[in-house]
């Protein structure tokens, strides 16, 4: 009897493989972010999961043969939720889109993807509307960047109306070609953010044409722009600010600047038009050196005068013919000055206080001043003299703001105003003034260091304090340390009477004991002279109620100097 034994018959199967994160980053390799395998996950059917490693490791190889060096700014973007699931829905889709980033941008593409970590919300607008985001990229260039969509505001206004809101922005973009990547950062500015948004076309065709007349400072304005007080004014009065733009150019910064200083913020805001009018007839006279004399526009006669445009073509001749006459340079800022003094003073008058005092900037001082000055060129007075000496070199426009707190002087002192280019010129000045009467009162202005008093040298340009080394070296054109020997051999303090005081117009002039100020103060022989410990921008004299000078201040520090001693250092009032 045979018994028999059967065995179970066993079918061995190959069972799934089971996928985890590790495992999927290992299969795709060392660019395969977390999230992207995290994402992969999701993914239900393991058959499709294969397929998918198989896409996304493809798409990362392209990825990296484009973007070579800077694949690492887009695999690390790729670590948010909400741009890798974008990606793994379609791995050829998403990478194809990087492309032509990268086609639009070059080498800067990175920005893009280094804007996508740091900003998530820009992440996820991206992945709701990526033909969009590639519309702005190609309009933007090497300049891109999306921090604009960091903006709540401009973020919900894109998700109602995508193709509006890129079709501004590439209307701007195209205005600023070079400097694109300045131009995002201002819509942080909540101001400007909302003016966008509730009209983004308008806001983009404003926008744009100051872009296209600022030329190479676009940097600038842009960041002056965004400020919360010039936003508020731009978004107010737009056409103005067109205006201004237009005219300033390169300056345009420079002019939307001084919008923020309040003695040219209030003349602004009073008459916008008269204002802006005022300033565009200015620059048709001293073209860009019209933007020195905007402190002027805070007199109503001074903004009427310019805003009206129908005689200035007249004005100009007539103020060319003059200077030829008096063979001073036709230089605009010079005919500004020019046009101003001829009609509030005449020729008669204009042609002694140059020939007497050199004056050529009439629109310095007020209208009394100059009348004091001429009246003093041709008769003498028993007061006490007064001697200003203001340079012929003024970068900025400052002495147009200090020339108008002389008027108070007048009604003590015997005031004689002298313009000078030169040290040479200054000594003479003083020597003159001082043979008629001993001085009483030296008033010095000019550019200051602790080392120096600037008078003269090449016209420098508004947005630049930068002369020649050749002319930082030549002395003519200044007062310094080096002068002491000078003006000891000239005997100057001879010319100063008893008790005199020497105020200094001059930045820093009074930093140390050691400074140019302790040196004017002790070769001069003054008993007290004030000068700024740093850099000013204005100054006050304080007058008696007879109007004799009883002391001085600045907006900063004062130091105060006697026969060379450093007496007395107070802070600013």
């Amino acid at each position: 009897m045979f018994i028999f034994q059967f065995k179970p018959l066993v079918v061995e199967t190959k069972s799934p493989k089971i996928w985890s994160i590790g495992a999927i980053q290992k299969e795709i390799g060392a660019n395969c972010q977390e999230e992207l395998a995290r994402q992969i996950l999701k993914i239900t059917e393991p058959n499709k999961i294969k397929q998918k490693i198989a896409a996304v490791k493809t798409a990362i190889q392209t990825i990296a043969k484009v973007f070579g060096d800077s694949t690492g700014y887009v695999i690390r973007a790729l670590e948010s939720d909400k741009l890798a699931e974008f990606f793994i829905r379609d791995p050829k889709k998403a990478t194809d889109i990087f492309v032509e980033f990268y086609k639009a941008a070059g080498d800067r593409a990175w920005h893009i993807f280094l804007s996508f970590t740091a900003h998530e919300k820009s992440a996820e607008l991206f992945t709701k509307y990526p033909y969009r985001f590639v519309e702005l990229v190609k309009a933007a260039g090497t300049g891109i960047t999306l921090i604009a969509f960091e903006n709540d505001k401009i973020a919900h206004s894109f998700v109602k109306e995508p193709k509006k809101i890129v079709d501004a922005f590439i209307v701007i973009l195209k205005a600023a070609k070079n400097f694109r990547g300045s131009i995002f950062p201002a819509f942080k500015n909540d101001t400007l953010s909302e003016y966008f948004i509730k009209d983004p076309k308008r806001f983009a065709d404003q926008f744009a044409d100051i872009i296209k007349s600022v030329g190479k400072n676009q940097n600038d304005v842009f960041e002056v722009l965004a400020s919360d007080k010039i936003a508020r004014l731009f978004v107010k009065y737009p056409d103005q600010f067109i205006q201004l733009a237009r005219v300033a150019k390169d300056h345009t910064s420079y002019v939307f600047k001084s919008l923020a200083n309040d003695l040219i913020l209030d003349p602004f805001i009073k008459d916008p038009k008269k204002f802006t009018d005022a300033f565009v007839e200015m620059t048709k006279i001293a073209g860009v050196h019209a933007i020195h004399a905007l402190y002027l526009l805070r007199n109503p006669e001074v903004r009427e005068f310019f805003a009206n445009s129908s005689s200035t073509f007249k004005r100009i001749v007539r103020a060319r013919a003059f200077a030829r006459q008096l063979g001073v340079s036709q230089d605009g800022e010079i005919l500004l000055n020019l046009v101003w003094g001829l009609t509030i003073l005449g020729e008669e008058k204009i042609k002694t206080l140059y020939q007497a005092f050199g004056i050529t900037y009439f629109l310095r001082y007020t209208k009394n001043t100059l009348d004091e000055t001429y009246k003093n060129a041709i008769s003498n007075s028993d007061k006490p003299v007064a001697l200003i000496v203001f340079n012929k070199c003024d970068f900025d426009g400052a002495f147009y703001r200090e020339g108008l707190t002389l008027d108070g002087l007048t009604k003590f002192y015997r005031v004689v105003i002298v313009e000078t280019d030169n040290e040479k010129d200054f000594y003479e000045r003083v020597e003159a003034t001082g043979k008629s009467k001993k001085i009483s009162l030296l008033i010095i202005g000019g550019h200051g260091t602790p080392q120096s008093i600037r008078l003269g040298g090449k016209h420098i340009e508004p947005d630049s304090v930068n002369l020649s080394d050749e002319e930082k070296l030549d002395g003519r054109y200044e007062l310094d340390l080096t002068d002491e020997e000078e003006i000891k051999h000239r005997n100057i303090r001879q010319w100063m009477a008893p008790n005199s005081t020497i105020a200094l117009i001059a930045c820093a002039t009074g930093l140390l004991e050691s400074s140019i100020g302790a040196m004017i103060s002790s070769s001069f022989g003054a008993k007290i002279l004030y000068a700024p410990r740093f850099n000013s921008s204005e100054t006050v004299f304080h007058l008696s109620y007879e109007g004799e000078l009883d002391t001085v201040t600045y907006n900063v520090p004062v130091s105060t100097f006697s026969e060379g001693r450093l007496v007395s250092l107070k802070p600013n009032k």
